[in-house]
């Protein structure tokens, strides 16, 4: 049962204060080993929910609404993005609580599949995602630079989680942008 005390935020990136994207800086950082010195990994996202205790942020994820292609047939997708829990806040829920924020979100814009791309799957094995091994193609950027488009297979971190009525299928997802 997720902790009541958690106040739970969706904001649209261009809504984001600079204390808040300096929050965000902080608990991506301290999550995730080599993160960049800033909000995001190579791209903002659309929007994050945020989770908050008091004024202390405690999780996140980011979430990306878009289209893409699934061996030629055109999918809408909720991507998530960097799901982190300060580490002084795990074990209460919180993280399976953005998760299910995430699914609502989803659900409600009609979307056909949730994906993330996890080195660790424990916690969206838990909710449901399935691991691909569809080789994907993305929009390859690095330091805010567009090197090119790439295909291959991303071992063992791509996992979706069926929303619609759309089946998961074999083939090239063509992520019509960049990795997350």
């Amino acid at each position: 049962m997720p902790d009541q005390s958690i106040h739970y935020e969706l904001v649209g990136e261009h809504e984001i204060s600079q204390k808040t994207r300096a929050d965000i800086q902080s608990l991506l950082t301290s999550s995730f080993d080599n993160y960049p010195s800033r909000s995001y990994y190579k791209q903002l996202p659309h929007q994050r929910l945020l989770a908050w205790s008091n004024d202390y942020l405690v999780g996140h994820i980011g979430m990306d609404y878009r289209m893409m292609s699934l061996s030629g047939i055109s999918i809408r997708v909720v991507g998530g993005i960097d799901l982190c829990v300060r580490s002084s806040s795990r074990s209460h829920g919180i993280g399976s609580e953005l998760l299910n924020r995430v699914e609502t979100f989803a659900l409600r814009s009609n979307s056909d599949f949730q994906i993330v791309f996890a080195d660790d799957d424990r916690i969206y094995a838990k909710h449901g995602y399935q691991r691909a091994d569809n080789p994907c193609r993305w929009l390859k950027i690095n330091e805010h630079t567009t090197l090119g488009v790439a295909e291959e297979l991303i071992p063992d971190a791509l996992m979706y989680k069926r929303i619609g009525a759309t089946n998961w299928r074999s083939g090239v997802l063509d992520l019509l942008g960049y990795l997350y």
